[in-house]
């Protein structure tokens, strides 16, 4: 309900030099690429030093009182921010009560808001999916209170009793998703504005999902003890060992654990891509698939080799037909040829090779190496291999 609230100040965010969210992005295409190509073009000689690492109960862990004073040095009490309304509907019983007691108020041109924040308070409406949604004006004082009461507050009934969470707030909802990135923005402005700002260093956020490319061992250390140890600041923000992945050695006895540490051609898997420190580069992770799917079709590390290349062909034409099938409609010429190429160069890389690693498929295997050589021109031809009657078997499905 106050999506259109946090919209406006989202939007006014991306004005300033340094963003109010961090280094959140709103999504894994945004500024991603742009950025990482930069910062790899740079740095592509140099020893790169990564740390991947979750939130650990990101959204249950929120300061209630810290988010208060972020909200407040955000939304202007004075000034008029855009609201959505959408049609309420009573649970059951007093429907129609609500209903007309609601046109009633419209009518006159008197206020929703405080009807609306006493019914979100008693929780017995909710917004019907579907409805036609009306825009208006309210003040940043209500809309700090309509936050204050419909999303902040979390109300637990326990053995007749109601009880108010003083920490955290609730899950499921893009007002959520945005009230973290503003909580953990704020929090990254404080500690890590020195990193954002850093051209020898690439700082990622999605939600809770950190990743972090630095060309100096002390910022990498230090941004993971800041992380794994806390630091008293309020924001009650610690990592997740479990759940964190770095390439160097580390001495962090108070941790009394030992965090997973990729090979020197390893590599960390980030928000459905891997990313490789050495080199530079990012390819798909074909290990977030749904194995239940067509696209990834289910095949073990043990099984034998022509399973192997007939669940890579299965996955291949699956994720390439309807884009080679767009390529095909345009007329005959250079242009359509140069781009059906690329698009098969582009799905080698960043398909079909981390499927077969993931996969183990034994790349000195001489019928796996005669696959892997004649894969690109099965694609082109259709999905279908006619150049010689043996090796047409190699790519029979």
């Amino acid at each position: 309900m106050a999506y259109s609230t946090l919209s406006v100040i989202w939007y006014d965010a991306q004005e300033v030099h340094f963003p109010l969210t961090g280094a959140a992005i709103l999504g894994t295409h945004d500024n991603f690429f742009r950025r990482f190509r930069r910062f790899a073009r740079r740095n592509k000689s140099k020893k790169i030093y990564v740390v991947k690492t979750d939130i650990r109960e990101c959204f249950d862990r929120i300061n209630q009182h810290k988010l208060r004073q972020i909200l407040t040095s955000l939304i202007d009490t004075n000034r008029l921010y855009v609201f959505t309304v959408a049609e309420f509907k009573q649970r059951k019983a007093a429907k129609k009560t609500v209903q007309r007691k609601k046109s009633k108020k419209n009518a006159k041109g008197k206020s929703w808001v405080p009807p609306l924040i006493e019914l979100i308070t008693k929780g017995g409406i909710f917004p019907s999916i579907g409805a036609q949604r009306i825009r208006m004006y309210i003040k940043g004082a209500e809309a700090l209170q309509i936050l204050e009461k419909g999303v902040i507050q979390q109300k637990v009934i326990f053995g007749g009793r109601c009880y108010v969470a003083n920490r955290g707030i609730p899950q499921g909802s893009s007002v959520s998703v945005r009230l973290c990135n503003l909580y953990l923005g704020a929090m990254e402005r404080e500690r890590y504005a020195n990193l954002i700002n850093n051209k020898d260093t690439l700082l990622f956020r999605y939600v809770d999902d950190y990743v972090l490319l630095t060309t100096e061992f002390s910022v990498a250390n230090h941004f993971l003890r800041d992380l794994l140890c806390g630091v008293e600041d309020g924001y009650d923000v610690l990592a997740d060992p479990s759940k964190t992945t770095v390439n160097f050695k580390t001495d962090l006895h108070e941790l009394r654990c030992c965090l997973p540490m990729i090979g020197v051609d390893g590599c960390v898997a980030w928000c459905g891509y891997e990313i490789y420190p050495n080199g530079l580069k990012v390819s798909i992770d074909a290990t977030r698939f749904n194995p239940k799917q067509r696209f990834s079709p289910s095949v073990k590390e043990t099984a034998r080799a022509r399973a192997k290349r007939l669940a890579i062909m299965t996955y291949v034409k699956a994720v390439l037909q309807r884009r080679m099938e767009v390529l095909r409609t345009l007329t005959n010429g250079k242009w359509k040829v140069m781009a059906m190429r690329k698009l098969v160069r582009l799905g080698f890389s960043w398909y079909v090779r981390p499927y077969a690693k993931k996969i183990m498929l034994n790349p000195k295997g001489p019928m796996n190496r005669i696959f892997m050589r004649r894969l690109p021109a099965w694609v082109l031809q259709g999905f279908a291999y006619n150049y010689n009657y043996r090796m047409s078997r190699l790519f029979g499905m």
